[in-house]
């Protein structure tokens, strides 16, 4: 069941942008402290900046999806809700988020085989929050009471 309130899943929504540079640099620190780079390497300042910038390109589009899912929340919907009175919504939002779902399960599965170090798990983490964003999404816009 999805939130009575839309705030924690807007919460969420700015979490996940936040936290694309964050886990990017929490990785590249463990992997400095770590010896696995190389010494007279690259810094890790250009992916770090690269990381903000695509987060704030991104930025528009995600708040934009939560926008769109979220200004007629109903509370007390489920993740498995289907309205009947409404079929193309639904099933265009459960087509949509099946795909992306799919592919983001892919990218956890393969993120957690053959990982040996503890900060090479913060990706499939990361992307487990996209999956239950996408989850709740889909949820708030079949669910929605307009």
């Amino acid at each position: 069941m999805l939130p009575s309130r839309p705030w924690p899943l807007w919460l969420l929504t700015c979490a996940l942008l936040i936290g694309f540079p964050f886990q990017t640099l929490v990785h590249w620190l463990g992997a400095m402290d770590a010896g696995i780079l190389h010494p007279q390497g690259d810094s890790p300042g250009p992916v770090l900046l690269g990381t903000v910038l695509f987060s704030a390109m991104v930025a528009p589009l995600v708040l934009g999806v939560g926008w769109l899912c979220l200004r007629h929340y109903r509370p007390g919907i489920t993740l498995l809700v289907w309205r009947g009175e409404r079929p193309a919504r639904s099933a265009l939002a459960t087509a949509a988020s099946i795909v992306a779902m799919a592919f983001l399960l892919r990218e956890i599965v393969e993120g957690i085989q053959g990982r040996s170090h503890w900060f090479e798990y913060l990706w499939p983490a990361y992307l487990c929050l996209w999956f239950a964003w996408l989850a709740a999404m889909r949820a708030a816009a079949v669910g929605r009471s307009a």
